[in-house]
C-alpha cells in the first residue's frame, strides 16, 4: 500500500461543516505504531493537534482568581473503511435506497488510536460565601498528566462516510477517541486569618476525551463534515482549524463577573484514499 500523507480541520456545528484546506503551516503525519490492513475500501490517517497556553483571571481585591491552561497534545490513528453498504446511512436521507446515487462506508479494523500528551491546568479560587465576597480562604489545583514523548494508548469511534453521487457532495462523520494518561492532582488549602496550609496530592488514572482540557471551551460542537465529491475521486482531503477559549464566569458580591480570556487552537487534519 501506498504510505499515506496527512494534516488538520475544524470542529463547527453539529449539522454540517463544510470541507476545505485551509492556508496552515504544514503538517507531517506522526508515525504511529500501526499499519493499516484492509485490501479495498477507504483507508487514511487522522491528526488532533492542540496548542493552548493562557490564563483566565481577575482581581478581587488583593486577591487574583486564575484558571490556566497549558496542553501541547497530538491525537492520532488510521481509520479504515473495508465495508461497504450500497444506500444510505444517515437518517433523513433522500431515496435512500438507491444504490447508484448513494455509496456508503462502515469502518473495521483496529479501533486504537495513540496520544502524545502533555497537560497541565492550574487555578486558584476563593472559598466562602462568594455570593456576599465573604472570603475564607483559597484553594489551589493543579492537574497533570504527561505521555513524556510516548504514546498513550487510545479507543476509535463514531466515524463513517457517505457518498452522493447525485450531488457531488460526501459527508464524513467525524472520528472520535479516548485516550488513559495517568497524572496527579495536586491541593492546596488556605485559611485567611491562619497561617495554615493543607496540602493533598494524589494520583489520577482517568480516561480522557481528546476534547477534555478542563476549563477550555470549544467554540462550536461538530459532528459531520461535507465537502465536493467528483466522479471518480479516489482521495478526500480535510484540514481546519478550531478556535479554543479559556473564559471563566465567577459570582463576586451576588453579580457574574467574567474573567480575561485568553484563546489557542485545535487543527484537524485527515486524508482519505481509495484502495483496490
Amino acid at each position: 500500500m501506498k504510505k499515506i500523507v496527512f494534516a488538520i480541520t475544524l470542529f463547527f456545528s453539529c449539522i454540517y461543516v463544510q470541507a476545505q484546506t485551509d492556508t496552515l503551516p504544514k503538517l507531517d503525519m506522526p508515525s504511529i505504531p500501526y499499519t493499516p490492513k484492509i485490501k479495498k475500501g477507504w483507508v487514511g490517517q487522522f491528526v488532533y493537534e492542540v496548542h493552548f497556553d493562557g490564563e483566565s483571571s481577575g482581581m478581587f481585591g488583593k486577591f487574583k482568581q486564575y484558571y490556566k491552561v497549558k496542553a501541547d497534545c497530538v491525537h492520532s490513528g488510521f481509520i479504515e473503511f473495508p465495508l461497504e453498504v450500497r444506500g444510505a446511512i444517515r437518517v433523513n436521507q433522500p431515496d435512500k435506497n438507491n444504490s447508484t446515487r448513494w455509496e456508503s462506508w462502515i469502518r473495521s479494523g483496529t479501533s486504537f488510536t495513540f496520544s502524545n500528551v502533555d497537560v497541565t491546568v492550574k487555578s486558584d479560587e476563593r472559598t466562602g460565601a462568594l455570593a456576599n465576597d465573604a472570603i475564607t480562604g483559597s484553594i489551589e489545583k493543579t492537574t497533570n498528566y504527561s505521555s513524556a514523548g510516548g504514546w498513550a494508548k487510545g479507543w476509535l469511534s463514531n466515524t463513517d462516510l457517505q457518498i452522493d453521487h447525485t450531488t457531488g457532495k460526501y459527508t464524513f462523520a467525524i472520528p472520535d477517541l479516548e485516550y488513559e494518561q495517568r497524572g496527579k492532582e495536586q491541593f492546596i488549602t488556605t485559611t485567611v486569618g491562619k497561617e495554615k496550609k493543607d496540602t493533598i496530592i494524589r494520583d489520577i488514572n482517568s480516561r480522557r476525551n481528546y476534547k477534555d482540557l478542563y476549563y477550555v471551551q470549544m467554540k462550536a460542537d461538530w459532528a459531520i463534515v461535507e465537502g465536493d465529491f467528483k466522479p471518480g475521486q479516489t482521495e478526500i482531503v480535510i484540514r481546519k482549524r478550531l478556535p479554543l477559549l479559556l473564559q471563566q464566569t465567577v459570582t463576586n458580591k451576588g453579580k457574574d463577573v467574567k474573567l480575561s480570556a485568553a484563546r489557542g487552537y485545535m487543527d484537524f487534519y485527515v486524508v482519505l484514499r481509495r484502495i483496490g
